[in-house]
């Protein structure tokens, strides 16, 4: 939807599909040794790892964004904002990941 006549600004809404590929994971895992004894001493051990992320192959939802269109002579500028709500679950082990995020799009129409 358009709204203006020289300046435009815009509504879209709609639903996305997307693919994820070559997720990796990369962190510190950080383990606790409590050894029993007179020294009671506690001891960690840390270990880097990076690997094949375990992620859901694809994503869906719906996706919704405000923007402007600004005419600079023959071309345009736009500027939109928009939010994507993923439905799938990215990640489902411990806790629930999902990947819903605002990004910001500027560009210049030819």
């Amino acid at each position: 939807m358009n709204v203006g006549k020289r300046v435009k600004f815009f509504l879209e809404t709609g639903i996305f599909f997307e693919v994820n590929i070559g997720g990796r994971e990369k962190g510190t895992s950080v383990t606790w040794f409590y050894p029993s004894g007179e020294n009671d001493s506690i001891y960690s051990k840390e270990t880097r790892y990076s690997e094949k992320g375990d992620i859901s192959s694809f994503n869906y939802g719906f996706s919704v964004g405000i923007g402007i269109s600004i005419p600079m002579g023959k071309h345009y500028l736009i500027i939109k904002p928009d939010y994507k709500q993923g439905l799938v679950p990215v990640y489902d082990y411990m806790d629930v990941l999902s990947n819903n995020y605002f990004r910001i799009i500027v560009a210049f129409k030819l």
